[in-house]
C-alpha cells in the first residue's frame, strides 16, 4: 500500500491515540465498533479514519478481520523482543528479562 506524506488530521490522531490506549488497556487491537466508541462516532466512521491512518502507514488494516488493525512499529517491538527472548532461553538464561 502506498503511503502519503500529509500529516495526519487531529480526528485521525484521536483514532490512533485510541487504538493505542486500547492495546495497552486490553493488551490486543480494537474493533472499528470499539475504536468509534472511544472517539465518538459511528464504526463507518471509524473505518474511514482507519484506512487513512493506514494511507499515512501508521497502521495497517486487514478488513478479513474483527480485530483488523495492526500498528506496524509495535509489531515490529514485540517480534524483536520475542526474538531476544528465544536468544536467552537458547543461551540457557531462561526468558526472564
Amino acid at each position: 500500500m502506498t503511503t502519503t506524506t500529509k500529516p495526519p488530521s487531529t480526528a485521525q490522531l484521536r483514532v490512533y491515540r485510541a487504538i493505542l490506549e486500547h492495546l495497552l488497556e486490553t493488551g490486543r487491537t480494537p474493533t472499528l465498533r470499539e475504536i468509534g466508541a472511544r472517539v465518538s462516532t459511528t464504526p463507518s466512521g471509524a473505518l474511514c479514519l482507519v484506512q487513512a491512518l493506514a494511507l499515512a502507514g501508521l497502521v495497517e488494516y486487514d478488513r478479513g478481520g474483527s480485530r483488523g488493525v495492526s500498528v506496524p512499529v509495535l509489531t515490529d517491538a514485540v517480534k524483536a523482543k520475542a526474538g531476544e527472548l528465544l536468544s536467552a532461553m537458547d543461551a540457557g538464561k531462561g526468558g526472564e528479562q
